[in-house]
């Protein structure tokens, strides 16, 4: 029987970041598969003419299609275009709310695991033997992580764990882009800010 080494993980990742990857293959399911679904959709709808009946065309023949979809080709390729802005802005808040669930557990584990957040072993407290008896360390919370602007939650990170990864510091601005848009979309109906849309347009993340 091989002996348990408390330095030693028995996976190669956290349990964080296989919930992490689980989210975003749903993420990118969702994204190509809709998105697809929407360009497909539009292709043939541009192609018609004012006559043509797209109901039949495209087998939407139910009763509850009859009338949401409109009477026109034309005015069915309105509602695909408004249907394909709302997709990418939804995939942002989905892929946005993925990320900082990933953020909150990889940070709670490496708490529970080292309160003092100290690198290697032996640790100076052992989360471990904490948890075991049922003992608290005191409280560093992990909301300060996933809450309000990007500059702050890095400061949060920064004065937790030491370092902030060379690869979260270099994207503060577009992470603070998508938070901007990502509250837009969740309280403002996805009013548009065109200086942050722009950018993020630029950079493809719409």
């Amino acid at each position: 029987m091989e002996e348990y080494r408390r330095d030693k993980s028995t996976l190669l990742r956290t349990l964080a970041y296989y919930q992490f990857k689980r989210d975003f293959t749903t993420v990118n399911d969702y994204y190509w598969g809709v998105g697809s679904s929407l360009q497909a959709v539009a292709g043939r709808v541009r192609h018609m003419n004012s006559n043509d009946d797209f109901h039949a065309i495209l087998g939407l023949t139910q009763a509850k299609y009859k009338t949401p979809l409109g009477h026109s080709p034309v005015k069915y390729a309105a509602k695909l275009t408004v249907s394909q802005r709302w997709h990418r802005l939804l995939t942002l808040v989905i892929m946005t709310s993925a990320f900082e669930r990933y953020l909150t557990a990889v940070a709670t584990i490496a708490i529970a695991s080292d309160p003092v957040l100290t690198p290697g072993f032996p640790k100076k407290i052992d989360g471990l033997t904490l948890a075991k008896y049922n003992l608290h360390a005191g409280d560093r919370p992990t909301e300060q992580l996933t809450k309000g602007e990007w500059p702050s939650r890095l400061a949060v990170f920064r004065r937790y764990f030491g370092d902030v990864p060379a690869t979260l510091q270099s994207n503060q601005g577009v992470l603070e882009i998508m938070r901007n848009k990502r509250n837009q979309v969740a309280h403002a109906f996805g009013l548009r800010s065109e200086e942050h849309t722009s950018e993020l347009q630029s950079r493809q993340y719409l």
